[in-house]
């Protein structure tokens, strides 16, 4: 999976697994990531906040964020170009069918 070269952390030669440290550095790491997140201070926590935040604020500005609410479900699927589906309920098993079917899929009995 991993490489063997000279880790970035404990400069020992061991196998990479990922951003040029080992197994053990990247498990320190991790559990000191965790740390500062449960605690909410730490500079990982910072760039988390961060992120968060330009994502947030990237959602805000699209476009689709302006549509209005009001719209009726009929004007949405209209615009969407999208075909509704009329679904037939079999009146021995309940199944849900497709509007084109003859028969029921599970029971095969056909519908009147």
């Amino acid at each position: 999976m991993g490489y063997k070269t000279i880790c970035k952390e404990c400069k020992k030669h061991k196998r990479i697994v990922g951003k040029g440290v080992c197994e053990d550095c990247m498990a320190k790491n991790l559990q000191q990531n965790i740390k500062q997140m449960r605690e909410k201070k730490g500079p990982m926590y910072e760039k988390w906040k961060k992120n968060l935040k330009a994502g947030l604020l990237k959602v805000k500005k699209t476009p689709d964020s302006n549509v209005e609410q009001s719209k009726s479900i009929k004007q949405i699927i209209s615009q969407a170009k999208i075909r509704p589906i009329n679904l037939k309920q079999c009146p021995a098993c309940l199944a849900i069918n497709k509007s084109r079917a003859k028969k029921c899929a599970i029971c095969r009995i056909p519908f009147a």
